[in-house]
């Protein structure tokens, strides 16, 4: 029956259905079994339980009381500093995701060459599922808060969007500790002042997003503009903004990276190429760099890597420093 069931977990069959479309090909970094997960317990050994604002204990949609757990793995292997599942998600659904992002972070940091620890960014950044978004039929699939320093992935559409949202983790650390703390204390990126500071380590990589070598526009920033003009949120200007530029050039440069390791892994970049948005004439515009645009930006996300790894923001995969727990 154990054997059963852990062919069972290794093929995917016990996955939630909005789960059930993320497809995998890598190495087996769980030998089919789950990341642990466990309650916590305070120093007097009492487990320990999710408190309301009056000192009562917070229950889920069952009235079951909630608990507060830990993950091992993740503090250990990526250092994250905190992470938290809204009430909405069951046991199940934690177990899957917990799962799948484990599985994702060990092959992104493989197929950018980084150190697994420093997938937290200097143990500053946290996770979220399902607990920190509004819902509702307009509710984005995920999102990162720079004040909190957390990704958040929605219950049900958030799987395929994690490589995009740790970009603009990835953006947000580097402001914090490139000199520029006052820009991210604002809750501001680095990528917000990059194009015109020469000397910030994102500047070329934001500049071959937008301008061609001779000073063109990219189709890049071509087809955000005017999916900016056509059919943007309320404020304007998201899609050719260059934070999201870079968080959606980043996610396609984690899916190619790890095209070339021959890995798929949904969960990280599922939603890397999203389809194209037709105008009112017909014309398509892509939300994402494509051809020799995206090979000269994937070239100076290369050098971004290598760069950070000098300045010892990034170490080298293998690196394994100790947490504290």
């Amino acid at each position: 029956a154990k054997k059963a069931i852990k062919d069972a977990i290794k093929k995917g069959a016990l996955n939630p259905p909005q789960l059930l479309h993320i497809h995998r090909v890598g190495e087996d970094y769980l030998d089919g079994g789950d990341v642990e997960i466990r309650q916590k317990r305070d120093e007097n050994g009492e487990l320990m339980w999710r408190k309301n604002a009056d000192g009562s204990v917070e229950t889920d949609r069952d009235g079951k009381p909630v608990g507060v757990y830990e993950c091992p793995a993740f503090q250990e292997t990526f250092g994250f500093s905190a992470g938290e599942f809204g009430n909405w998600e069951n046991q199940n659904d934690r177990r899957v995701n917990l799962n799948m992002a484990f599985e994702a972070f060990k092959d992104m940091t493989k197929a950018i060459g980084i150190a697994e620890s420093d997938v937290s960014l200097g143990e500053q950044l946290a996770l979220a599922w399902g607990s920190r978004g509004k819902g509702g039929a307009h509710a984005g699939a995920a999102h990162f808060e720079p004040d909190a320093n957390v990704i958040n992935l929605t219950k049900m559409n958030g799987a395929g969007a994690l490589g995009h949202e740790w970009g603009h983790a990835l953006d947000y650390a580097i402001a914090r500790t490139s000199g520029r703390a006052v820009i991210a204390d604002k809750g501001m990126f680095e990528t917000d002042t990059a194009l015109r500071d020469e000397s910030s380590v994102l500047h070329k990589v934001v500049n071959a997003m937008m301008y061609k070598p001779d000073g063109s526009r990219t189709e890049y920033y071509k087809d955000a503009i005017a999916i900016d003009e056509g059919f943007s949120r309320a404020d304007k200007g998201y899609w050719k903004s260059s934070v999201e530029m870079f968080a959606r050039a980043f996610h396609t440069y984690l899916l190619d990276k790890m095209k070339e390791e021959s890995v798929r892994n949904d969960y990280l970049c599922g939603h890397a190429e999203m389809s194209p948005i037709p105008d009112k004439d017909g014309k398509m515009h892509y939300t994402y760099p494509r051809g020799e645009e995206r090979e000269r930006i994937n070239q100076e996300f290369d050098k971004v890597i290598e760069v950070l790894k000098e300045k010892g923001f990034f170490h080298e995969h293998g690196y394994e420093p100790q947490h504290q727990l």
